[in-house]
């Protein structure tokens, strides 16, 4: 389970496909998004009001709206990833990978929701 807050509402990455949204002035949950399979991470854009999940088992990351709560774009992401990282200024997303053929991480571009290239890392 992963947990992301922003402006007032509180993100639960929890079950097989969904993220709940919990209202912390009430502290209910006030609905539930439908997302790629596994929901592992999770990473806040304040500026830009979304939420980015990275959806373990169906290779994809989901950008959520965070003012409507829907998912506005899907990335399919091969091989899939454990963790993601965010620089919004930059516009970059990454994710780490770690498969039989090599590790490294996947630069994916926000403004495009595309993956636009890999780094190689060393494996110990």
């Amino acid at each position: 389970m992963g947990l992301a807050p922003i402006r007032g509402h509180l993100y639960v990455q929890e079950g097989s496909n969904s993220v709940t949204v919990i209202d912390t002035t009430t502290n209910s949950a006030v609905s539930s998004i439908r997302v790629g399979k596994d929901p592992t991470d999770a990473v806040i854009d304040v500026d830009k009001g979304r939420l980015i999940v990275l959806n373990g088992t169906s290779s994809s990351i989901s950008v959520i709206n965070t003012a409507t709560n829907s998912v506005t774009a899907t990335i399919k992401v091969t091989p899939p990833g454990s963790e993601l990282a965010l620089d919004a200024g930059l516009g970059l997303l990454y994710t780490d990978y770690n498969t039989a053929r090599g590790m490294g991480v996947s630069v994916i571009s926000i403004r495009s929701n595309r993956v636009i290239g890999h780094i190689s890392t060393p494996r110990d």
